[in-house]
């Protein structure tokens, strides 16, 4: 099972980052996995009001990320 994570950092301060873990998860497929972490960053875009630089992972649930 895949939980997907995704880091947002400030562009050009890349010292200002944060970290959101899917709470809806976990996904069975890479695919599903995927998908959930683009919807998340569509969702992280309208909230941060300056531009940032989004990055995501799917990990395997229970793993050390």
């Amino acid at each position: 099972m895949l939980t997907a994570i995704v880091l947002a950092c400030v562009i050009g301060m890349p010292d200002k980052c944060i970290t959101a873990e899917d709470t809806r998860g976990p996904y069975k497929t890479e695919q599903e996995c995927v998908m959930r972490a683009y919807e998340m960053i569509t969702g992280m875009q309208m909230i941060f009001p300056v531009p940032h630089m989004y990055r995501y992972k799917c990990t395997v649930e229970g793993l050390p990320t």
